[in-house]
């Protein structure tokens, strides 16, 4: 499925391949796994909610004197 994203999540993502392609001594034809690693690491982060954290119950005290 295509999926058509806003300039600036594209922006996002082409500065973020470049910097990987850059990290690797730039070496030509790996552009595709370049995008989908910048992809994964800027859609994933920004689709996936954080789950909300349950607070823990303070357990009851008994006092028996």
């Amino acid at each position: 499925m295509i999926q058509h994203l806003k300039p600036e999540t594209e922006a996002a993502i082409r500065a973020r391949a470049y910097e990987i392609w850059e990290q690797e001594g730039r070496p030509a034809g790996r552009h595709e796994l370049h995008w989908q690693r910048a992809y994964e690491a800027i859609v994933t982060v920004d689709t996936v909610a954080p789950q909300p954290v349950k607070a823990a119950r303070p357990k009851a005290t008994s006092k028996k004197k």
